[in-house]
């Protein structure tokens, strides 16, 4: 898969409200990583990934920067696109 293609795989999860806790770990997979070596590669703590998906934690800049490697886009910032786009068109 590629990163416009997990892209745009992505911005249609956004759209039909799946969560990042959700979404990303599947993207991941599907490039034949996971949850444990994307946060080894971004030298931060799995919990720590796991937190920033929930919404727990703000994502460390070192992490959205391999996420955007991987996917093609920083997840966060895609979800708060789609987001305001529902928002101001009134889709629920």
């Amino acid at each position: 898969m590629t990163t416009s293609e997990a892209k745009g795989l992505l911005r249609i999860l956004c759209r039909h409200r799946i969560p990042l806790t959700l979404s990303v770990p599947f993207l991941l997979r599907a490039q034949r990583a996971g949850i444990q070596e994307t946060a080894d590669q971004a030298g931060c703590h799995r919990s720590l990934f796991r937190m920033a998906l929930e919404g727990r934690r703000k994502p460390p800049s070192n992490l959205i920067a391999v996420l955007e490697e991987k996917l093609g886009c920083d997840p966060w910032r895609l979800e708060a696109q789609v987001r305001s786009r529902q928002s101001s068109s009134g889709t629920k």
